[in-house]
């Protein structure tokens, strides 16, 4: 994964559009993101630099905040969500809030009115995910998940080392593609969406997994799979799999790893591949190859020409040529 470098200055308003901001003021810095209402104020002595990257999807705000000061903050998020905020600091012992002090990462989640209050150290730099509280109450619902997002804020210990370490990746490759540009169709915006929310609740998600019958697994595949090849022309996500089998990510992975021996990832993948060596053989001369894999979830070319030539032992380029050369034969 890379990290954000120099990004791209929109108006943050657009939904995939990214925003960036240098402040040199506390105050400033307060009033920055847009839709929050904030109290800040400076703990440490010297002069004040922070950046605000934000980026507004169609049903989740990210907000990347970076300050070379300790502060003491408050205040309200973007309205009607829930807040989730990780620090990408490894150790935050400094970070105090609802009289505890964070010795470890972890996830804290609030609603959107009811921020707690937080004394945070010098250096910070955190990723605030305000997300619709209808979509993620309808995400909870579908998938019987044990988490309830109320008003009182939460603070999830992270129990996989990665798990901070994830999040902050797949949300800066996503400032990333928003800054190449490729987060303008809906189905990219989604997939995005769909990314953080399923390790966000993956790291909420805290409750013991009750134990599933080899039957009850085996149904929730085939569910999987009726679902998956019923809509092989149509992009989808995990997230998608998830919430209509009922499911978490993380009870399907277990299903799937049982029953297939492979992951839902990787069995989600397969179809794409498939679906894009479809397109490759049956025509479709009038698009570039890169833009049919964007169209089926794959954003990095490099990646997926590996994936592809792995799978069916070609380039996605050299199936092009041969299916030219066989058109023309038979003309």
């Amino acid at each position: 994964m890379m990290s954000v470098e120099q990004l791209l200055i929109q108006e943050p308003a657009t939904s995939g559009a990214l925003f960036e901001c240098q402040t040199h003021d506390i105050i400033e810095h307060a009033q920055t993101p847009s839709g929050w209402t904030l109290n800040y104020e400076q703990v440490s002595a010297g002069k004040f630099l922070g950046q605000v990257c934000q980026l507004q999807l169609p049903n989740i705000q990210i907000i990347e905040d970076k300050t070379n000061q300790a502060m003491i903050k408050s205040g309200e998020a973007f309205k009607n969500s829930i807040c989730f905020s990780v620090s990408t600091n490894q150790s935050p012992s400094d970070l105090v809030s609802l009289g505890n002090v964070f010795t470890s990462p972890g996830l804290l989640v609030s609603d959107s009115q009811n921020l707690p209050e937080l004394r945070t150290p010098a250096g910070l730099r955190v990723f605030n995910l305000s997300v619709q509280k209808d979509l993620l109450i309808e995400y909870i619902v579908k998938q019987n998940l044990a988490f309830e997002p109320g008003c009182s804020p939460y603070f999830f210990p992270f129990d996989n080392p990665q798990g901070q370490k994830v999040i902050a990746q797949a949300t800066e490759r996503i400032f990333l593609l928003s800054k190449q540009g490729k987060l303008v169709k809906p189905v990219h915006k989604k997939n995005a969406q769909d990314l953080l929310l399923l390790y966000l609740l993956d790291a909420c998600e805290t409750a013991c997994l009750p134990p599933i019958s080899s039957t009850r697994k085996k149904q929730m595949v085939d569910r999987a799979r009726i679902y998956a090849i019923e809509h092989s022309d149509t992009p989808f996500s995990i997230m998608d799999l998830c919430n209509h089998v009922g499911a978490s990510r993380r009870k399907l992975q277990y299903c799937f790893q049982d029953v297939l021996g492979i992951s839902p990832v990787s069995f989600l993948r397969i179809l794409r591949l498939n679906a894009v060596h479809k397109t490759l053989c049956t025509g479709g001369e009038e698009k570039q190859i890169q833009d049919i894999a964007a169209e089926w979830g794959f954003w990095h070319l490099g990646h997926f020409t590996s994936e592809y030539r792995n799978l069916f032992g070609e380039r996605p380029s050299d199936t092009r040529s041969r299916t030219k050369s066989k058109f023309a034969n038979l003309g």
